[in-house]
């Protein structure tokens, strides 16, 4: 139960709270921030789940030796699949095969444009759909040649990938869409650039609102908030089983997450989980070697097991499977044939078996395919130049006060969305007519309709990992997030604008480009009603 009480907020009380069985992490320390998060796990044959979407539109053009009739059978004997892959209009995802069905994303963490070729437009609030910017083109690639860091490359990897930004380039931004490999180079961590792809969303998958259950004397349930399918798109076709327990489809496990203070700057909480370090599988146990070995499923965590291996290996005759390499430089070839031979991606038993043809395997084996409902409560502090941002592959929604504020769907290389708190506050985020959290608003803003300092306020993200390879999460956060006894989490209020907590980010924020005058509402509808 959280203690707010109702002078400060009617809606206080959530109607339960999650009972906790293993968390992903242990609090070790005041300075960590833990908070509540639901894992649903899916095998991997869910109609949702390993479709390889833009693979299979890049094979579709290919000749007899790389074209669509090498596929595996797992998916050429399924009708749904295909008829999925002959509607590309539909069921395709925004990539740079697909640019006409996605936004390209900025390095400041905001799209592009706001409307994809094709007619689709983000479910974002005006205010956010239509923040301009002169950010450059976010670029993930990877990147040769690289030095050892404390904090970017600990393992000091010859070969990364990541932010081309952050690891190859600070002109990264300025590199036109069209730009060949070629003619981009690396200055930084990394001096030889092996390619990079500009990021592309899906917009619009989801509504604008979340829904709320609430008990008789209308008090909000936190936790089974309602998040619903705007559009068919990107392979949503059974989105109602994503964030929903459903029997036989799902499993659900009532967990939490923890934010721990970086040993490098005590300002930074932060969890860094990408590529270059294993990946993000919250439902394994790993070796902390380095090599990152399968050890066990985590402990308490309801189930199906490792089901897939973290390595590209589309499911067909790949042009560059020969080439590919982990993380250590080590050939993945072998590795990718084997789990083609037994029954690849959407076969629940061929990860296991490729896996135990060399201890390599194992530390390849991973349960991928589940989705994230993560809440936070948090204390917003005026002026202080809180952000939330995360950066992963795979949809991201996040929600302020049950309106979407990140938009970031689609099965997708990393891409990075950001929430300022402030701008979020002089637009009424929350508190526009229709807003599920609307009656609130009584007593957090002021007569401007801003949110006051102080108020309280709920995120709620839901991220969905539907797809081998990468698997990418981090959260890069300065809120004070507000704890079981009421209170923000940092032990010292004084360092509300100093102490930015963090699960690192590839993208540093830039500024905002607004006409408003200083401490205006910025609103394309009426603030306040």
């Amino acid at each position: 139960m959280l203690p707010y009480n109702s002078e400060t907020f009617p809606y206080a009380q959530a109607s339960k709270n999650l009972s906790k069985k293993t968390p992903l992490a242990i609090v070790t320390n005041d300075t960590d921030q833990e908070f509540d998060i639901i894992i649903r796990d899916f095998e991997v044959n869910h109609p949702d789940f390993e479709n390889f979407t833009e693979e299979a539109l890049v094979s579709m053009g290919k000749d007899e030796r790389f074209g669509i009739n090498t596929w595996l059978d797992s998916y050429l004997g399924n009708a749904e699949w295909l008829g999925r892959r002959n509607d590309n209009t539909t069921y395709g995802c925004g990539s740079v095969q697909s640019p006409a069905l996605g936004l390209a994303m900025g390095s400041e963490g905001y799209p592009k444009e706001i409307m994809t070729p094709s007619g689709a437009t983000t479910t974002l609030p005006a205010y956010l759909a239509n923040i301009s910017s002169a950010q450059g083109y976010a670029w993930y690639g990877e990147f040769a040649r690289c030095t050892q860091d404390p904090e970017l490359n600990p393992l000091g990897l010859e070969k990364m990938r990541g932010s081309a930004a952050e690891l190859c380039s600070d002109n990264a931004e300025s590199w036109d869409i069209s730009a060949p490999d070629s003619e981009k180079s690396c200055s930084k961590i990394c001096q030889v650039h092996v390619w990079s792809k500009p990021v592309y969303i899906t917009p619009g998958m989801v509504k604008q609102q979340l829904q709320f259950k609430h008990s008789e004397d209308g008090e909000i349930d936190f936790y089974s908030p309602e998040i619903e399918r705007n559009r068919l798109a990107c392979d949503n076709e059974y989105f109602d089983h994503w964030f929903h327990d459903e029997g036989s489809v799902n499993k659900s496990s009532n967990t939490t997450m923890v934010l721990s203070q970086s040993a490098l700057d005590p300002k930074y909480v932060e969890i860094r989980k990408d590529w270059n370090n294993g990946g993000f599988f919250p439902l394994d146990s790993v070796s902390d070697d380095g090599n990152f070995y399968f050890i066990e499923s985590k402990p308490g965590l309801d189930q199906y097991g490792p089901q897939s291996l973290s390595i590209n290996c589309p499911p067909y005759n790949y042009l560059y499977a020969s080439s590919q390499t982990d993380f250590l430089g080590k050939s993945t070839s072998d590795l990718c044939k084997f789990w083609q031979t037994n029954g690849g991606p959407k076969n629940k038993d061929a990860a296991f078996k490729a896996a135990m043809t060399s201890p390599f395997g194992i530390s390849h084996l991973r349960n991928y395919g589940f989705t994230i409902m993560g809440f936070i409560p948090f204390e917003y502090h005026k002026d202080a130049n809180e952000i939330f941002q995360f950066t992963g592959d795979d949809d991201m929604w996040i929600f302020v006060d049950g309106v979407l504020a990140v938009d970031l769907g689609g099965t997708h290389l990393p891409a990075t969305g950001t929430i300022r708190m402030d701008y979020l506050a002089v637009n009424s985020h929350g508190c526009h007519e229709g807003d599920p959290m609307l009656d609130s608003c009584v007593t957090k803003v002021d007569e401007k309709g801003a949110w006051k300092d102080s108020s309280v306020h709920y995120i709620h993200f839901f991220h969905a990992e539907r797809q081998s390879d990468g698997s990418n999460f981090k959260i890069r956060s300065s809120i004070s997030k507000v704890n079981l006894i009421g209170k923000p989490s940092q032990s010292d209020s004084n360092l509300k604008e100093e102490n930015l907590y963090e699960y690192y980010s590839s993208f540093a924020p830039g500024e905002l480009s607004t006409d408003a005058k200083e401490g205006e509402p910025v609103c394309q509808i009426p603030c306040y009603k």
